[in-house]
């Protein structure tokens, strides 16, 4: 699964991507229009406008010619003759221009052909003209009817058949740039949407790959600072990205809280057994500091310790050693008859004897029968030992609420 940061650079490189191909695509289909475009205006209609000029034109000069050839005023002959050659000028031009802008292709013996035919007419117009200054009127009538009229109609054929081919390609043209610009639309419209689509699928993704990022760390916080009890939340690892991270580090502090919490907690209940042993068992040596009487003394240090421990009844015995032999003799007995208890217990007799014989506790669980023994050193300068025992309970052994917890 990708991190948030790969996540961020797939879906805007996406976005860069789709907006750079609908860019792209809108430049090229902008750049074909442009091209259709040129081609129409450039090569078809100044073609096109070329054309009609010079049929104005020649049109303009074949009625002066008519009119110098049939009017006899001086002024007005002048005028005509003037206007004859200023119009020849102007297709001598267009004519030139033709020339040089026949490059080849479909429409170069069109050209070619208005050309050839208008430096025929040319010539006949000058011929006439030559023919008109000399005073040959009719001989240059003769030659406009002979010559000049077919000479023009050849002129206007070759200019109308440019004309013809030049609105033909433009018509052309045109339709191929409304079809490109048709599919221009099309592309557009396509990639816009697709784009808008991609976006928006982009934009939930990443959406939701935040939030749902988000929401774990509020998750994360809320219970953090809601905790209950000694335990603390567990982050469900659901992502490998940065906020599955996140949760992982959370759950690896939440451990080591609870490691530290135990600690603290052992620590702490283990200064409360021992405040509660020091405060005991300085009770117990208060209580015994005002008797010298042994046997007294051991009545009321078992009256003490089995108050203190919750017991039902007891009996402490004191260790007496006779040369090699040591043995336990009753001394004191708490909530229960002397005579009823063993007045005398050998080391390693029973478990009584084999707790003296030991030093240590013995407690016997999951029994109907429970014995607990316990022994103490009292003072170094007594050599005292006392030794409690806990006789039958027929049920479950109940709590003791004036015992340490650790040693209920």
């Amino acid at each position: 699964m990708m991190n948030v940061k790969t996540k961020l650079f797939v879906g805007f490189g996406t976005l860069m991507f789709l907006m750079f191909t609908l860019a792209g695509i809108g430049i090229n289909r902008l750049s074909t229009i442009d091209e259709s475009m040129k081609e129409i205006y450039s090569n078809r209609y100044k073609k096109v406008q070329m054309t009609s000029a010079l049929r104005e034109h020649t049109s303009k000069q074949a009625r002066h010619v008519a009119n110098l050839l049939l009017i006899d005023d001086t002024a007005a002959s002048a005028r005509n003759l003037e206007e004859i050659r200023t119009e020849l000028g102007k297709v001598s031009q267009y004519l030139a221009r033709f020339e040089a802008e026949n490059k080849g292709g479909v429409e170069q013996p069109l050209a070619s052909d208005i050309i050839t035919r208008g430096k025929r007419y040319l010539d006949y117009n000058n011929d006439l003209i030559s023919l008109y200054v000399a005073g040959k009127k009719a001989e240059a009538n003769a030659l406009r009817t002979g010559v000049g009229v077919e000479a023009q109609e050849e002129f206007l054929d070759s200019i109308t058949a440019m004309t013809l081919y030049q609105e033909d390609a433009m018509t052309q043209a045109l339709r191929q740039a409304e079809n490109e610009n048709s599919t221009t639309y099309r592309y557009t419209v396509l990639m816009t949407i697709t784009s808008l689509l991609c976006g928006v699928a982009i934009m939930f993704w990443l959406v939701v790959s935040i939030t749902r990022g988000l929401g774990l760390l509020s998750m994360v916080m809320h219970h953090f600072g809601n905790r209950q009890g000694t335990g603390l939340y567990r982050v469900p690892i659901q992502t490998t990205d940065e906020f599955g991270g996140i949760a992982s580090t959370f759950n690896e502090i939440a451990e080591e809280l609870e490691e530290i919490s135990a600690n603290e907690r052992q620590l702490g209940q283990l200064n409360a057994d021992q405040a509660w042993l020091q405060t005991n068992i300085a009770h117990v040596s208060t209580q015994l500091q005002s008797i010298q009487r042994l046997d007294a003394m051991a009545e009321t240090f078992i009256s003490e310790l089995c108050r203190i421990i919750g017991a039902q009844n007891g009996a402490m015995y004191i260790a007496k050693q006779e040369g090699l032999a040591t043995s336990l003799t009753l001394q004191g007995t708490y909530a229960r008859n002397a005579s009823e208890a063993m007045q005398e217990v050998v080391p390693g007799d029973g478990l009584i004897g084999q707790c003296a014989s030991d030093g240590k506790p013995i407690t016997l669980t999951n029994v109907g029968l429970i014995i607990w023994a316990f022994a103490l050193h009292l003072a170094r300068s007594l050599r005292y030992r006392w030794l409690c025992e806990r006789l039958p309970i027929w049920t479950k052994s109940l709590p003791c609420s004036k015992c340490p917890p650790s040693s209920r």
